[in-house]
């Protein structure tokens, strides 16, 4: 795949544009319904982790029990999305103990029990697609999915993920019935998991037995899905990196051209600005690109931009804009000239560490930012994954209410709806997809003292062993390419305390693949751990940089991370003797410091405040 660069600068202003690339159609939230499948087969399913849909027809036609018919028996419940089966049928099948770690006191704690539907569920709803679909390249973008994802529209299998609660594309070309009313159809399938907060451990499934990481063990699909009717040449993906030049961004944008022969397309980008409150007035400088992408092909355009009189995107005043980015081809025929356009919202703003070594701190927008967080688990009310619109935004409002200025997504990966919240209202987030290590495999320890001899830092020879490691790893680069254009996110963390063996390249390999998909934020291996060493074994990456810090036996890498919880939980007035002696003081001015989950700091939920606004 080709790789091109242009500068280009920028006045922002409002535009309009004749050029209407694609059709979109938001299938809605409402009117979905939900079906359990309790004599669906599933323990012994066959597992494949595809990237893309060339493996489809490879794949089993899981249809459901009793014919399609079954779907329509009057047995299905009206549901909206984001939605689990457990948030409507939590101990259909009776509630039974915690078991083979499930729970992490199961053993202590038997009076509380587990009621997850484990099996197979039928999601579905009727979608009137527009005659205007008809001779174009349809997909369908689905936000996120658990388990097992077998997507299917008019009966026939356009889609299948088992990535958990990332976004997925299905190709639906060829099964859709544009100008009447279609089908879509998603078989989702829950095997178990994890219903606390340990994120560590393995799963087996399937007939030959993979393993994979344990996630939250609820079985559901995530609002937001929609179909889009896309020209044989289009815009396949477009992201906004910041750059340390805080008004300038790097536009990147992947062309792909399904004709059988060469294509010249032109690429034009404008920024606006994505909220009225913000409009920048004056004459609007459109810059284009030329590119040939070559027949049944794809290439990617890198393009700087810079806005010298944008507005900067801060706590106080999260301030966004979009970059519209439109493509057309030229032909001597109408009928072979082809266009689309895509849309991405971003802010200009910049995150980095600095002064590394000497004094050292974090800097956001050119100042210093001493960052207040709190870990938010990923389990959503009311369904156990992802969050509505309205606890989303209840989580960021209330978070900026108790003074913070960042948040954490804890042993879970990151969802778009808070991902917009946080956009919009003004808080940074701190991102772990939740299981990183399991990218790592088991022939190097988790927990290992400083190295004593060289460490190869190149990754080389790090190339994944097992099921479980290629499925974390393309889970991680999936969640950067999702999340990669969100102003608030500013940084990714693989996995929470551990200390790994750093002889092991699968943590190179990695660590260098998440700064190859977004070189613009920090990347660290690990937070926390071992208390009074907590930079033992600690590998990160500064922006744009291709060098790896990593402990190569000192203990030293220019960021420190320590845990203290398991403390009383809440303040005591004996942790502030005066301005030279109190917890969590620290000197080292040579490295970042991070005081990760610090004494549990916490008070006691509000249970019953929480249900009653549920």
């Amino acid at each position: 795949m080709k790789r091109s660069c242009a500068v280009f600068v920028l006045a922002l202003a409002v535009v309009s544009t004749a050029l209407q690339a694609q059709i979109r159609l938001s299938i809605p939230d409402t009117n979905w319904h939900l079906w359990l499948d309790t004599a669906a087969a599933w323990k012994q399913d066959s597992l494949v982790l595809l990237t893309d849909s060339a493996g489809l027809s490879t794949l089993p036609h899981n249809v459901p029990t009793g014919g399609w018919g079954a779907l329509d028996n009057g047995n299905a419940i009206g549901v909206t999305l984001p939605s689990t089966v457990e948030e409507h049928y939590w101990g259909v099948r009776g509630k039974r103990p915690y078991a083979n770690g499930e729970y992490a006191f199961e053993t202590e704690d038997s009076t509380v029990q587990n009621g997850n539907y484990l099996g197979v569920s039928w999601w579905w709803c009727d979608v009137n697609i527009p005659k205007s679909f008809a001779g174009k390249h349809v997909v369908l973008d689905i936000r996120g999915a658990r388990l097992k994802a077998e997507v299917f529209f008019n009966q026939e299998l356009v889609g299948y993920n088992i990535l958990t609660e990332l976004p997925f594309t299905c190709d639906v070309s060829r099964a859709i019935r544009p100008g009447g009313m279609n089908r879509l159809a998603v078989r989702i399938t829950n095997p178990g998991g994890r219903l606390d907060w340990v994120d560590t451990e393995l799963m087996r499934w399937g007939t030959t037995g993979q393993q994979f990481h344990k996630s939250h063990g609820f079985g559901g699909l995530d609002r937001g899905l929609e179909l889009r009717a896309l020209d044989p040449v289009h815009i396949e993906d477009a992201w906004v990196l910041n750059t340390p030049r805080m008004r300038e961004i790097e536009s990147h944008v992947i062309v792909r051209n399904l004709t059988q022969r060469v294509q010249n397309v032109r690429l034009n980008f404008e920024i606006v600005s994505a909220d009225a409150a913000h409009i920048h007035l004056g004459a609007v400088l459109s810059q284009s690109r030329s590119v040939r992408v070559r027949a049944s092909g794809v290439d990617t355009v890198v393009v700087r931009l810079r806005a010298d009189t944008a507005d900067l995107w801060t706590l106080e005043t999260p301030v966004l804009y979009r970059l519209q980015v439109r493509a057309s081809t030229a032909a001597a025929r109408a009928a072979q000239r082809f266009q689309d356009s895509r849309d991405v919202t971003f802010g200009f703003r910049w995150f980095d560490a600095e002064g590394i070594t000497q004094n050292a701190q974090l800097v956001f927008n050119g100042r210093r930012i001493r960052l207040v967080s709190a870990i938010s688990w990923g389990f959503w009310g009311v369904n156990g994954l992802w969050p509505t619109k309205e606890l989303a935004e209840r989580e960021v409002s209330d978070a900026k209410a108790f003074g913070l200025n960042c948040l954490q997504f804890h042993r879970n990966v990151g969802k778009t709806e808070v991902l917009d919240a946080q956009d919009r209202l003004g808080l940074l987030r701190y991102m772990e997809p939740g299981g990183g290590q399991t990218a790592f495999g088991d022939r190097y320890s988790l927990y290992a003292p400083s190295p004593t001899t060289l460490v190869d830092p190149s990754g080389a020879n790090g190339d994944a062993q097992t099921f479980a490691e290629r499925y974390m790893e393309e889970k991680i680069i999936r969640m950067v390419r999702a999340h990669r254009s969100h102003p608030s996110l500013i940084m990714y963390a693989i996995q929470n305390e551990i200390h790994p063996d750093l002889h092991n390249p699968r943590i190179f390999r990695i660590l260098r693949r998440i700064h190859e998909e977004d070189p613009s934020r920090i990347v660290v291996l690990k937070s926390g751990f071992p208390s009074g060493k907590p930079s033992t074994n600690q590998a990160w990456m500064k922006p744009y940089s291709n060098a790896v810090m990593f402990d190569s036996g000192t203990a030293y890498t220019g960021w420190w991370d320590d845990h203290t919880v398991g403390g009383p939980g809440v303040w005591r007035d004996e942790f502030y003797k005066g301005p030279d002696d109190f917890t969590h003081r620290s000197t080292n001015d040579r490295e970042i410091v991070m005081w990760g989950e610090m004494l549990g700091a916490a008070v006691p939920d509000n249970h019953s405040g929480m249900v009653d606004y549920l």
